[in-house]
């Protein structure tokens, strides 16, 4: 984890002076690595082959800044390929800092990572980020910063370690930066050399982890995937047979991962396959346009990509362009192809998407792949969903969806207590690490009687790797992390106690938005918006992702920038998140129905028809009152729009009312002139009443006049009396 790292950084500075000479990081036993450039710069030495033997003085800038301690070297490697230095310190390190592990792979094209450096005119470090690229001759691994604007790797970097975010670990440590200064290219030491250069590193390094904690196994991690080899050959037999198959299972059953890194690697190698997958999603229409269009056309900008996404669910949503011909399109591009198209946790369907029509509609587009049979005969299209068991009602309350599972269902059970043995052994024993019998069983113990345990056991897993000694995987650090139900609640506690107060209340007001609340179902993960968190929470989201209870990603057919929970076993599984839940649910299912309504207002072109009315606007003003903090910004705006548009018809009602006022008061006076004798009362008596009322109709007709043009100021009253009026004969209003 990013904390991990920054409690490993030691400042190293000139000898003498308080000013930055490079970087190193902690390593076991009190060790600091370096780079041997580094040192030179401090002690002010030319290269030499000796060891030198005077002392360096150093801080840890995030966890002692201030504190001075002093080491000495025990490891020097001045030459221009090796390049390292390894420190000594005399006393023992902070109780807050940190020694890093080392992880030694061999391919790291394409990782991100982060590194911290003091560049010139930063006293206080900047971070920079980018992607590993592939070796170079020697050895070094090239780096290159690819954010724009953003800091990138340079002079002041050297001897900082490289995290890289897809392995979580040092991959190496940065030797210089690129001599050419429009390149922003820099050069690492991979872990390899620095092991070769001082070996007792090799006691520190592990390989990369091979467990997925919360998440999914990818088509990358089939090697790793073990206990799911009955059921994915049963899965691929039935894939290769039939147009349309499903995966039933309970939440944490690993649906996800046997397609993933079970179906797709294997039928890759057993022909010539193209594979698209999505989730449903809130705009499933959108989630598939975005799955096909790359199959459609590889070479595209971002900008175009979203575009042809957007102009291709319109097509498929209004029936304009059929899904089949979309296959037969890619199905030419990719001759002789099998294609297989994924809808991977499809209970979105029913979670995320609110109108009951288009749900309704997509499941009709997407089932006509498999059931058309002259299409069927000319392309080799196969469809296959994962849904969570507990949403098997809503997908049979639907005829078609019925039909078509009736004998297309494939329910994933719980392992069996051998297939959870390969599950914790066979992953470690791959990469040469000896996992502890006594733990294997004491895991066994508890996973075998809890179906829905193997993102807890995965997770559980991961800690450990981190935790191994010796290269074995040990039932004492088991017992440390808390064992398997305990290890994610400790884990996501100790990082939400490790924040401000400040950052609790934001990050409870994150995780909340990031929960469906489940009415006669259980609670779900859902995917919010940068919108809806807010600007001001935002800040906070990278955080969550580097502590890996989150995932931030990017909707393609928006372009908007997204957050979800890594895992729902996260949901079940922190009392603290529950908690959270109970005290808000009231307010989330409220939110969520207001979400679904502002969708059907935007989606009827924003006709005032579909804005919020009688009881329901008074319950959105109330809680907008009350909880204005956990509305995003579109929530607000469409609150407002319907106050606005309630008090234009409130006004109008008035205008309404006063116009009915005016209209009686001249019946009253026309009754008055015609039906009174002139000799009844004194004129001064009839004029005193007749100016009265003229005052009253004056009033109520001024008060019209505001509101009204000309012309409706005449038939307006008129027809609200129930008068005629005829357009040919009317007198102009002045």
């Amino acid at each position: 984890m990013s904390e991990q790292l920054k409690a490993s950084i030691a400042r190293i500075f000139f000898s003498g002076r308080e000013t930055t000479a490079g970087i190193g990081f902690l390593v076991p036993d009190k060790h600091i690595l370096t780079c041997a450039h580094v040192v030179m710069q401090a002690l002010d030495l030319r290269r030499t082959s000796s060891l030198p033997e005077a002392h360096l003085h150093l801080d840890f800038p995030f966890v002692a800044p201030g504190r001075a301690f002093n080491a000495r070297l025990v490891c020097w490697q001045p030459d221009d390929e090796d390049d390292i230095a390894v420190l000594e310190l005399e006393t023992i390190p902070p109780a807050t800092a940190y020694s890093v592990r080392l992880v030694d792979v061999q391919e790291l094209w394409g990782h991100s990572f982060r590194a911290f450096g003091f560049p010139n005119d930063y006293d206080k470090g900047v971070w920079a980020s980018g992607v590993l690229r592939q070796g170079q001759v020697g050895g070094w691994i090239q780096i290159e910063a690819i954010n724009v604007p953003g800091h990138r790797v340079v002079q002041g970097f050297s001897g900082t370690p490289v995290w890289d975010e897809q392995l979580d670990g040092v991959v190496g440590m940065v030797i210089e930066s690129d001599r050419q200064a429009q390149t922003k290219a820099a050069y690492i030491i991979p872990t390899t050399l620095l092991v070769k250069a001082w070996p007792n590193l090799s006691q520190q390094t592990i390989p990369p982890c091979p467990y997925r904690g919360l998440f999914a196994f990818r088509e990358v991690d089939e090697p790793y995937f073990f206990g799911r080899e009955s059921y994915i050959a049963q899965l691929v037999e039935a894939v290769q047979k039939k147009p349309f198959s499903a995966i039933i299972g309970p939440s944490g059953s690993g649906k996800s991962s046997v397609v993933f890194a079970g179906l797709v690697p294997q039928l890759s190698r057993s022909g010539n396959w193209v594979a698209a997958s999505f989730r449903p999603g809130s705009q499933p229409f959108r989630a598939l346009a975005s799955a096909l269009i790359p199959l459609l056309e590889s070479n595209m900008s971002e900008t175009d990509r979203l575009v042809e996404i957007n102009k291709l669910a319109q097509l498929l949503r209004n029936g304009e362009l059929a899904l089949t011909e979309v296959m037969e399109r890619i199905a030419h591009k990719h001759a002789g192809a099998h294609l297989l198209l994924v809808a991977d946790q499809f209970e979105e369907l029913y979670t995320l998407c609110s109108s009951e029509e288009e749900r309704r509609h997509f499941l009709d587009l997407l089932l006509s792949v498999s059931q058309h049979l002259p299409y069927r005969r000319l392309l080799n299209v196969h469809l296959v969903i994962t849904l969570r068991a507990d949403f098997c009602g809503h997908a049979f309350s639907y005829r078609p969806l019925a039909d078509a599972l009736q004998y297309a269902d494939l329910k994933l059970g719980p392992m069996v207590r051998h297939e959870l043995r390969d599950t914790i052994r066979k992953p470690a024993e791959k990469l040469k690490i000896r996992v502890d019998e006594e733990l294997v069983e004491r895991i066994l113990g508890t996973v075998s009687k809890e179906p829905g345990h193997l993102p807890l056991l995965e997770f559980a897993l991961t800690l450990l790797w981190k935790r191994q000694r010796g290269s074995r995987l040990t039932l004492v650090a088991y017992d440390e992390i808390g064992g398997v139900e305990a290890a994610l609640a400790a884990y996501a506690d100790e990082f939400y106690e490790g924040l401000g107060e400040e950052e609790q209340v934001q990050v409870q007001q994150i995780f909340v938005q990031l929960v469906h609340p489940g009415e006669g179902t259980e609670d779900t993960r859902r995917i919010a918006t940068r919108a809806e968190i807010g600007e001001k929470r935002w800040v906070l989201v990278p955080f969550l992702s580097d502590a890996r209870l989150v995932v931030s990603g990017r909707d393609e057919s928006t372009g908007n920038e997204t957050v979800e929970v890594v895992h729902e076993a996260l949901i079940r599984g922190w009392k603290r998140l529950r908690e959270w839940m109970e005290h808000e649910r009231e307010f989330r299912i409220w939110q969520e129905r207001l979400r679904i309504a502002i969708r059907q207002w935007q989606a009827s072109g924003k006709d005032d028809g579909a804005v919020l009315r009688g009881a329901l606007l008074i319950e959105a003003t109330q809680w907008m009152t009350q909880r204005s903090d956990a509305l995003g910004q579109q929530e607000q705006e469409f609150i407002e729009i319907s106050q606005k548009h309630h008090r234009q018809v409130e006004e109008q009602r008035q205008t309404e009312q006063r116009t009915r006022d005016a209209l009686n008061a001249l019946l009253a006076m026309t009754e008055l002139l015609i039906q009174v004798p002139g000799n009844v009362e004194p004129a001064s008596e009839l004029m005193r009443r007749l100016a009265e009322l003229t005052r009253k109709v004056l009033g109520c007709l001024l008060v019209g006049i505001l509101s009204m043009d000309p012309k409706s100021m005449i038939i307006q009253p008129m027809a609200i009396a129930g008068l005629p009026y005829e357009a040919e004969h009317h007198c102009s209003p002045q």
